[in-house]
């Protein structure tokens, strides 16, 4: 299930980089200008989000351009997490095998950067 894959790959970085490392990538995806412009544009074409969309809002913000794959990871999980609670549960345009597809995706385009 997509909340049980997303929980273990959490946890799993949070033990490899620590919580307070995990705050500061949570606090800059949810405060990211980018990101709120990217979801305005999801949700004026209501379409679920590309996972290569996903990574390349990440990458494009400047403190992740140099971060590490599982950081970029984490961050575009984030924002998949963001765009699933503000769009996703109200207009259903992705259901949990959908989103676990793109998880998926997010994990494999990762390691290609």
């Amino acid at each position: 299930m997509f909340a049980n894959q997303v929980e273990s790959f959490t946890e799993d970085y949070i033990r490899e980089y620590g919580e307070r490392h995990f705050r500061k990538i949570y606090k800059k995806v949810e405060n990211s200008r980018s990101v709120n412009n990217y979801l305005i544009k999801l949700q004026e074409i209501n379409f679920a989000p590309y996972h290569k969309d996903l990574i390349v809002t990440i990458m494009n913000m400047p403190y992740f351009m140099v971060a590490k794959r599982e950081t970029v990871a984490m961050a575009s999980i984030l924002l998949l997490l963001k765009w699933d609670k503000m769009l996703n549960r109200n207009n259903k345009l992705a259901d949990d095998n959908d989103l676990e597809m793109i998880l998926k995706d997010i994990l494999r385009g990762v390691r290609d950067i």
